[in-house]
Parts: C-alpha cells; sequence; structure tokens
C-alpha cells in the first residue's frame, strides 16, 4: 500500500525471521483446516484469511499514516492529494475484506482491480518523485513502490490460481466457520504488522526534512509555471 512508502530501508533480521515463522504458521493452518474438512481446501481459513486480514491492517495503516502526516507535514496540494488517495484505498480495502467475509465472489474482482490500481498509483508517484527530488524523498517512495509490487506478484496469482477460493466462493453453497485459534493466530501478525509498520511511519516522518508553508507555496508557483 501507499504507507509502505514511509517505511526504512534499513536490513533487520527480525523481518526475515518473521517472513520464515508466518509460512511455517499459515502451512500448518492449510493443513489442519483440510483435515478439519474431510481433505476438502475450502472456507475461509489459511492464507486466504490471512490476506483478508492484510487488507483490513492496510485500512487501519492508512488512517494512521494519515494522522502521522496530518502531524508532521504542511498541508500542501500534494500531500492533500496523497491523503485523499490514502483515505479512499482504506475505504476500498476495508469494504473488500468484508465482501470477502460475506462470501460475496464479486470481490474477489475488486480485489484483483484494487491490488493493480496500488501498484499502478505507486509507480505514478514515483514517476512524479524523480522530477520532483526537491520536494520528495525518492528513496522511501521507491521502497514504497518496491513493496507494493511485491504484494501484487504474491497475491494476484493467488487470487486467481486458488483452489480454496475457487471451493469457497464458487462451488460450495455452505458456509464453514472460520476457526478462532485461526483468527487470533492471523490477528497476531496483521497486529504485529499494524504496529510495526506505525513505529517506522513515526520514525519517518519525525526525522524527514519539514518543509515550511512559504517554501511548499514558492514550489507550487514554480510547478505551475512549469505548465
Amino acid at each position: 500500500s501507499l504507507v509502505s512508502a514511509q517505511t526504512e530501508s534499513r536490513p533487520n533480521p527480525f523481518a526475515g525471521l518473521g517472513i520464515i515463522l508466518l509460512i511455517i504458521v499459515m502451512t500448518q493452518m492449510e493443513r489442519k483446516s483440510r483435515k478439519r474438512n474431510g481433505g476438502k481446501i475450502i472456507g475461509i481459513d489459511g492464507w486466504l484469511l490471512y490476506f483478508i486480514g492484510t487488507l483490513f491492517g492496510v485500512s487501519i495503516i492508512l488512517l494512521i499514516s494519515e494522522i502521522i502526516s496530518f502531524i508532521y507535514y504542511p498541508l500542501y496540494w500534494m500531500n492533500i492529494l496523497l491523503s485523499m488517495v490514502n483515505l479512499t484505498s482504506a475505504i476500498f480495502a476495508f469494504t473488500i475484506a468484508r465482501g470477502f467475509l460475506k462470501l460475496d465472489k464479486r470481490y474477489i474482482l475488486w480485489a484483483k482491480i484494487y491490488i493493480l490500481a496500488d501498484v499502478i498509483i505507486e509507480a505514478l508517484i514515483y514517476w512524479y518523485s524523480i522530477t520532483r527530488q526537491d520536494l520528495f524523498n525518492v528513496e522511501f517512495i521507491g521502497i514504497g513502490l518496491f513493496f507494493s509490487a511485491l504484494y501484487t506478484i504474491i497475491w494476484l496469482p493467488y487470487l486467481f490460481l486458488s483452489r480454496r477460493i475457487k471451493n469457497t466462493y464458487f462451488k460450495e453453497k455452505v458456509k464453514i466457520p472460520i476457526p478462532k485459534s485461526s483468527i487470533i493466530t492471523v490477528s497476531f501478525f496483521i497486529i504485529l504488522n499494524v504496529f510495526v509498520s506505525t513505529i517506522l511511519s513515526y520514525v519517518v516522518a519525525s526525522e524527514s526534512t519539514k518543509f515550511s508553508v512559504d517554501d511548499l507555496e514558492r514550489e507550487t508557483k514554480v510547478l505551475c509555471s512549469e505548465f
């Protein structure tokens, strides 16, 4: 998502360990789900449940990011535009996640559109930031584009190829309850992700260069003159 542009690029061994732990836990969750359902890969569980959790997490992170941006960055037309994009993205992510939980298959298409739109917007912002390096931290925005592209590479094929999605939303009509243990496990990873993202966003915002309103007004006049 767009908020990932505010994260730092310092190598973190704990992030790698966290990813390995997530893969191990989700793999075990998938096995238990298949055993619980008589060998069928069906129901909101495992990686599908985690994907839904990431959508809820993205919406929360974006809202927190806007609060931090409001505190540390002055009102400027580009900041206002990015805020509108982030808030719209948060609403879409939350709505799509709810649609998945309601087993509404229409939201599978909306999820694909949302993921593609996000990476395209990130690419456009990165392209524009290169032309205005005096106003933007290109490195951080580039990191945002990287994570958005990575999210797309992982989840877009999953939405197209997942047997669990096909069985849950297209073949079976019975709603299978989500195990409480799975909800607790996924919630833990999502809350941890939200916490870490919030801390990093705060650190980046507090340490970044603050432009004054007058400086931004002058930059706006220069930008307008270019057109």
